[in-house]
């Protein structure tokens, strides 16, 4: 099917059904973020773990990072450094 059809439009295709499908469940997007590393998805990857990040406060209440693997929660962590950086104190 890929070499008949463009995979880009595919992939973006799934991409998007894949975000929709996160928006309605708040918290699927850390599964999403786990399969899209898995898989070698980054740009997936990337647009689940700006939601991680921008979700970071309520999610870490409700202990929802607890299940990721500890190089993801690494990079997650990082992240929210990096974007929290001005407002946290030193």
């Amino acid at each position: 099917y890929l070499q008949l059809h463009d995979a880009n439009s595919l992939r973006l295709a799934c991409e998007a059904a894949a975000e929709r499908a996160c928006a309605a469940d708040g918290e699927a997007f850390l599964d999403l973020l786990v399969q899209a590393d898995a898989l070698g998805a980054s740009r997936l990857k990337a647009r689940a773990m700006r939601l991680a990040v921008h979700h970071f406060k309520d999610l870490a209440l409700q202990g929802a990072f607890e299940t990721l693997p500890p190089p993801l929660l690494t990079e997650v962590l990082r992240l929210v450094a990096v974007e929290f950086d001005p407002i946290l104190p030193s």
